[in-house]
């Protein structure tokens, strides 16, 4: 399992640390640890007991669609998470984040006047790049078939970060 949300119950292993669940999943950052965590971990310097998940947004239907699974997310209490806005639509997407309530925590801003496609994919990929190895998710989700959902899985995939797709068919 990529994230383990069985609790340990707080227990603590031996000198202290954070016990393993009830399935022997290790915490993050112990030694030979999948990538797992267990709501029971103590808190530590540079542990996350939350499960952190970038939701990236660019166009319009893009933010329709993953506002409830933000909204969602955000209300299961076990997830940190970030939305990113490319505004690769500026004007249609604003529009629609502000009707839902949703304040993207990224803003890339990367569209230009006349921007080739080829120049908006190269932004983003360098863009994408820089946020996800500052942000550090657990994973990234995306919706749609544009340039920004492109570069996200690119970049994701490059980085070795778990890319999901939302009504992947």
């Amino acid at each position: 399992a990529e994230f383990c949300l069985r609790p340990s119950g707080g227990a603590k292993g031996a000198g202290g640390a954070p016990a393993r669940c009830a399935a022997g999943c290790a915490p993050r950052g112990a030694r030979g640890a999948s990538p797992v965590y267990t709501r029971g971990a103590l808190r530590r310097p540079g542990w996350r007991l939350s499960r952190r998940v970038v939701c990236v947004v660019g166009t319009r239907p893009e933010a329709i669609k993953m506002a409830p699974v933000i909204r969602r997310l955000r209300d299961d209490g076990g997830f940190d998470v970030r939305v990113l806005a490319t505004a690769q639509h500026r004007h249609l997407l604003d529009q629609v984040l502000r009707g839902i309530g949703i304040e993207p925590d990224i803003d890339l801003n990367v569209m230009r006047p006349n921007q080739a496609l080829n120049t908006l994919a190269a932004r983003l990929l360098l863009d994408f790049d820089e946020v996800l190895q500052a942000e550090r998710p657990d994973a990234v989700l995306a919706q749609g078939d544009t340039t920004t959902v492109m570069t996200a899985a690119l970049a994701c995939f490059h980085l070795r970060i778990p890319f999901g797709h939302v009504e992947a068919g």
